[in-house]
């Protein structure tokens, strides 16, 4: 039978993060410095095991994945309904505005035709 540990998976996440964070190597050898103490066969160990996790949460499982296909592409159409709705009321809007500005044109030109009238 082994010797007990000296380091956790805990320590070896931690000094990998801590060194990922501030941009320095993050392997083994260093690792084992950030910790202080540990065998490299350990250290690698924990550390395939942490890529292993992550892999597996990387990655859904086929029915998770379809479900999430599927509320995407739900969705999608709700979005594209949407901006066929706002696209719409965007054209009532330009159309009303195209609408105002004719009517204010011609109340200008009434004003000034009215301004240039000579007084009763």
């Amino acid at each position: 039978m082994g010797r007990t540990a000296t380091i956790s998976r805990a320590d070896v996440a931690r000094a990998r993060a801590e060194l990922r964070s501030a941009g320095l190597p993050h392997g083994i050898t260093a690792i084992r410095r950030q910790i202080g103490r540990g065998s490299p066969q350990l250290i690698a160990r924990f550390v395939g095991e942490l890529d292993e996790r992550i892999e597996n949460l990387a990655e859904p499982p086929l029915e998770g994945r379809k479900a999430m296909t599927e509320e995407r592409d739900r969705q999608i159409a709700q979005m594209k309904d949407r901006i066929a709705a706002l696209e719409a009321r965007l054209a009532r809007a330009e159309a009303a505005i195209a609408s105002l500005a004719a009517t204010t044109d011609s109340q200008s030109r009434e004003i000034a035709w009215i301004a240039r009238r000579p007084p009763r």
